[in-house]
């Protein structure tokens, strides 16, 4: 999951990340050749699903699952 690095007298997440925050993420969920065919095909049409099904059936947080989104977005997941 995330490793949160502020940098001193920066403590609190302004609008879009701002905020001198760095967020580190490692490695993706394994996931089968279906669920990822499927992640394509929402993240096209329904980016919320795809989020909802990374925190509701993965259990994963939200800015990790904002992560893999964009990752999905470029192709690389």
């Amino acid at each position: 999951m995330p490793v949160n690095l502020f940098c001193p007298g920066q403590s609190s997440v302004t609008p879009k990340y701002r905020d001198g925050h760095f967020r580190t993420f490692r490695g993706y969920p394994e996931l089968s050749n279906r669920e990822r065919g499927l992640l394509y095909k929402w993240v096209k049409s329904e980016p919320e699903r795809v989020e909802e099904y990374f925190e509701d059936t993965l259990g994963l947080d939200s800015e990790y699952s904002e992560f893999l989104i964009r990752e999905l977005e470029r192709g690389y997941l």
